[in-house]
Order: C-alpha cells, then sequence, then structure tokens
C-alpha cells in the first residue's frame, strides 16, 4: 500500500488558511497576483483585513483566507444546494 501524502492546497485560500506567520505587502500581493500598489489601495480604502506592527502594514493569513471566502461569486442556488 502506497504511503498517505498530505494534499497540497489547492487554491489561494486554501494556502493562506495554512499559514502561520504574518504576510508583508509583497507577500500577499504576489499570492493575489495583484500589484503592490493596488494593494495598498485596498488597504487604504479598508476593503482587505490587514493590521500594523509598528508602520508596516501586515496580513494574517486566516483572516485574509475567510475575506477572499466571503467575496466568492457563488450562485445562490449551488449554496443552497451544497448546504
Amino acid at each position: 500500500m502506497a504511503p498517505v501524502t498530505p494534499a497540497t492546497p489547492r487554491s489561494i485560500a486554501d494556502r493562506l488558511r495554512n499559514s502561520d506567520s504574518a504576510l508583508s505587502v509583497s507577500e500577499l500581493s504576489k499570492l493575489l497576483n495583484v500589484a503592490p500598489l493596488t494593494l495598498l489601495r485596498w488597504v487604504k480604502a479598508k476593503r482587505v483585513p490587514f493590521f500594523r506592527l509598528g508602520r508596516t502594514l501586515r496580513f494574517c493569513g486566516p483572516t485574509v483566507a475567510r475575506w477572499l471566502h466571503a467575496r466568492e461569486s457563488v450562485p445562490a442556488w449551488l449554496r443552497e444546494e451544497t448546504a
């Protein structure tokens, strides 16, 4: 019997959910595939969850994963079927 290996995270939200350290602007912008300036605009508009460590911005991976999950556009009929 083949050894069982843990499944690799399939989505960005899965990778963020499993992260255990605070992410920087550059790290999160690479994961989300957006420009750092775009991410900073989202922070300024308070569209993305963030916190500050001194003067630097940081992002909690599991919190950003929940934010991404909440922003998914899944049709209502599909949500009701899977619930």
